[in-house]
């Protein structure tokens, strides 16, 4: 089937259906606040990938996986260490479990929670600044954007905001098999971050990516510095996507950027890699 953009409303992302049981929330917004996610269905419960960055976000992620799984989040995935996709544990529930690799918890401990703490240091100065473009701007976008950041910044200052580490720690890999279908969990190493973990579902050929894979790359990026997407190990990072290149995937949800058809996003990012770093491929 085609995925389909269901009718669920939520000022952060679009939800589609890729497979009976399986599906990606597309951020709208594209600056502090956008991060993908998804949710598929296991049989008995529910598997959410990634929390977004904005709790709010993970609560409309949360009623999106009940009003269309019908059924119970059991446990939640964290791709890697980055903010912008794990900030909404702080919206899960003590009682589900969060599992992600001991790097990503280590790096969680050494740089998430620093750069948590310079957002909350410096919230309100960020939130005035906004507050004043809000007086000024006129374009629906921006405005959109704008109003994002001013939740996220407004939600992250809240007394008793806190980051919630993985309590599940994994290594290599982990399948687990449902009624309907099967997950493989797979730790790829270093790539984008110092570990990244995808979501494979090899009953339907579809593949959380996280930031392995962004939508929207452009060779014009490789010459500025501080442009996303970077890799920490571009050798392997571009191993990765050339394995899940060949095996013709349906659906390669990107962390970033809309849904795309596969090759086109896999053959830009390869790209890309070859380009922004080619001492490590000569």
């Amino acid at each position: 089937m085609e995925s389909a953009v269901l009718d669920f409303e939520s000022d952060y992302f679009t939800l589609f259906k890729l497979q009976e049981g399986v599906y990606s929330a597309i951020a709208k917004n594209h600056t502090i606040t956008g991060a993908n996610a998804g949710f598929f269905d296991l049989g008995d419960y529910v598997i959410v990938f990634d929390t977004m960055s904005a709790p709010k976000a993970t609560q409309d992620l949360i009623k999106g996986a009940k009003f269309c799984c019908k059924k119970e989040i059991r446990l939640v995935i964290n791709s890697h260490f980055h903010g912008d996709h794990i900030y909404g544990n702080h919206a899960i529930s003590p009682s589900i479990p969060i599992i992600g690799t001991h790097d990503t918890v280590k790096m969680i401990n050494e740089h998430t929670f620093e750069n948590l703490a310079n957002y909350q240091k410096n919230a309100r100065k960020e939130i005035k600044k906004l507050d004043n473009q809000l007086k000024t701007e006129s374009n629906p976008a921006v405005l959109f954007e704008i109003n994002s950041d001013l939740d996220f910044l407004l939600t992250i200052s809240e007394h008793g905001f806190n980051l919630r580490l993985p309590d599940l720690i994994f290594q290599k890999e982990l399948t687990i098999h449902g009624s309907k279908r099967s997950v493989q969990i797979i730790d790829v190493g270093a790539a984008h971050s110092i570990s990244d973990t995808i979501a494979y579902l090899p009953n339907d050929n579809i593949c959380f990516m996280g930031d392995l894979l962004f939508e929207n790359v452009d060779p014009s990026w490789v010459d500025k510095k501080s442009v996303m997407p970077f890799a920490v190990n571009p050798k392997n990072h571009l191993k990765v996507l050339k394995k899940y290149s060949d095996l013709n995937i349906k659906y390669a949800i990107p962390g970033h950027g809309k849904l795309s058809p596969s090759p086109i996003v896999f053959k830009s990012n390869i790209e890309f890699l070859r380009l922004k770093y080619p001492d490590a491929f000569s």
